[in-house]
């Protein structure tokens, strides 16, 4: 608008994206340090607002830079959904590591009731949200190759905390992230290669079996999008 002379449209476009702005940056809660999926009040609550959703708008929605990847709020809200998916209630995740397999398997959100038949059970592990986390690091790792512009020093720590170091150099961070990325494709490759690698919707949350939607087309995208997105 303003390129074409209309001032006043450019005005009033500038005030909106800026409410947009403001409305956005009202889903950080600041006391637990995440990034809230909605905002209370509503019907279906969910533990601390956590949802992998967050993670998923922030892959889909990376072209314009707002809660971008590499976005410290993002990289915090994923920081505790991992934590919250390793704490017990996936016991398939503790069996997994203790077997020394690496990575995590991911759901949707801590209080999910859908189990793939019904809603009234315990949620599980998602194929497309773990190989959909596994292209976030992937994604991390390609904006550390590819840019010699200085990393923000937020940016930075809050990345290295992703892989649990400091210190590293950038090459050296974006290759811890790169095995951050390939523990998750391992550990789903782990549990989908006896099925001839058909990919459901979901994993048993206690033995790692595919139940739910047979085959899901979302599942098979995220996985290959990751593969794609890997540096090499």
């Amino acid at each position: 608008a303003a390129a074409m002379g209309d001032g006043g449209a450019a005005a009033f476009y500038r005030q909106q994206a800026q409410a947009i702005g403001k409305t956005l940056d009202s889903f950080w809660d600041g006391s637990t340090n995440v990034i809230r999926a909605t905002l209370p009040p509503h019907s279906h609550y969910k533990f601390e607002e956590l949802d992998t959703a967050v993670y998923l708008g922030a892959l889909y929605g990376a072209v314009d830079g707002v809660y971008a990847v590499t976005d410290p709020r993002v990289l915090s809200t994923v920081a505790r959904l991992r934590q919250v998916f390793t704490d017990g209630s996936f016991p398939i995740n503790e069996q997994d590591s203790r077997q020394g397999l690496p990575g995590v398997l991911m759901g949707r959100y801590p209080n999910d009731t859908y189990n793939g038949v019904s809603t009234s059970g315990h949620g599980n592990p998602w194929i497309l949200t773990t190989a959909a986390l596994a292209q976030i690091y992937y994604m991390q790792a390609q904006e550390l190759l590819a840019s010699k512009a200085p990393v923000a020093p937020e940016v930075m720590s809050a990345l290295q905390k992703q892989v649990g170091a400091q210190g590293l150099s950038r090459e050296g961070l974006a290759g811890a992230l790169t095995s951050e990325g390939d523990g998750l494709l391992q550990r789903l490759r782990f549990h989908v290669a006896g099925g001839g690698f058909h990919l459901a919707e979901e994993l048993d949350r206690i033995t790692g079996f595919e139940q739910g939607a047979r085959d899901l087309t979302w599942s098979y995208a995220t996985v290959l999008a990751a593969m794609a997105t890997r540096p090499h």
